[in-house]
């Protein structure tokens, strides 16, 4: 979902669910099934229609019945985009 404040900023936030299934089985002898969560909230700073500024979050948690394949991660992404 996208949201803009004014001519100048505006915010999205977006949300998955994925569940993935690998094929074969693991050297425990057990087949692998995993299910994923993604949620990123960003927000946009463009002064121009040149220029645009974005911080962005994302939460990631990895849910594995392979506990060596469980995790959870938090990322921060600060871009800057020049168009000509």
């Amino acid at each position: 979902a996208n949201y803009r404040f004014s001519d100048f900023i505006s915010a999205g936030a977006r949300f998955s669910m994925i569940n993935t299934d690998y094929t074969g089985v693991t050297a425990a002898g057990i087949s692998r099934s995993d299910d994923t969560i993604r949620s990123t909230a960003s927000v946009t700073y463009a002064p121009n229609a040149y220029l645009a500024f974005t911080a962005a979050y994302s939460y990631i948690n990895n849910d594995s019945n392979v506990a060596t394949a469980s995790f959870m991660g938090h990322v921060v992404d600060l871009s800057a985009t020049l168009r000509y």
